[in-house]
């Protein structure tokens, strides 16, 4: 019979830790997951200590860790994400500003023109 209860499929731990069940692979290849395989099916079953463990890294350290390049996972800093918040900030108050005054303009056009 299969000893599956209470571990973590590949599939499992990578929805759980937030990355590709490619990079959970290769932490298990590193070593830094600990597993066992089931003998019935053959699938790597997932220590839950070892997998929860891993909750507490970084998603950017476990991408890493994983053999993830660095075009697929840009290291951003703080002050560079903060700038982009600003600007994307800054464009939704543009949008809102702008439909603002058109509406504001809608209004005021019968006035405007006395009709």
């Amino acid at each position: 019979m299969s000893e599956q209860a209470g571990y973590y499929t590949i599939r499992q731990a990578a929805a759980l830790l937030g990355i590709p069940t490619e990079k959970t692979h290769a932490l298990l290849r590193k070593g830094k997951l600990k597993a066992r395989r089931d003998e019935e099916t053959g699938r790597w079953l997932l220590d839950p200590d070892s997998v929860h463990g891993r909750l507490k890294a970084p998603r950017e350290a476990l991408l890493r860790e994983g053999g993830a390049s660095e075009a697929a996972t840009p290291a951003v800093s703080d002050a560079t994400q903060k700038k982009e918040d600003r600007l994307f900030d800054l464009l939704i108050l543009t949008v809102i500003g702008g439909v603002t005054l058109l509406a504001a303009g809608y209004t005021l056009l019968p006035v405007i023109l006395g009709v």
